[in-house]
């Protein structure tokens, strides 16, 4: 799925214990229009699957992160990091995927007070 595909902004913001789940192909912030600025939703990316922040200007912004996919940072000709944010609602999860960057610079920020990772990010 291409958010913005048409041109037009694609508003995601789901309350927190929504739940986005990607669980095969592509989900994708395309020319800047998926705004997630007001999103507390969580999001699971299904081995396999993956999201990509394209050319997202605001990033992507969730609660809880799960799943075993990737996120690619995506498109670099857009000539700025990519922003990754997740914790928003204060959750945490189990994410055992990939992190990308894979032609432009994924950005990670860990919101809220609950964080543990075997290895420093």
């Amino acid at each position: 799925m291409y958010l913005g595909a048409n041109g037009s902004t694609q508003n995601i913001s789901l309350s927190a214990g929504g739940l986005i789940d990607v669980q095969q192909g592509t989900l994708r912030n395309e020319y800047s229009a998926g705004n997630w600025a007001n999103n507390l939703g969580s999001l699971n990316i299904a081995a396999g699957a993956d999201v990509n922040l394209w050319d997202s200007a605001g990033g992507i912004t969730v609660d809880k992160l799960t799943g075993a996919g990737t996120v690619y940072a995506g498109y670099s000709g857009s000539g700025n990091a990519k922003l990754f944010t997740v914790g928003v609602a204060n959750g945490s999860g189990t994410f055992s995927g990939t992190l990308s960057d894979d032609g432009s610079r994924l950005n990670l920020v860990k919101k809220g007070t609950t964080c543990s990772a075997p290895t420093p990010w």
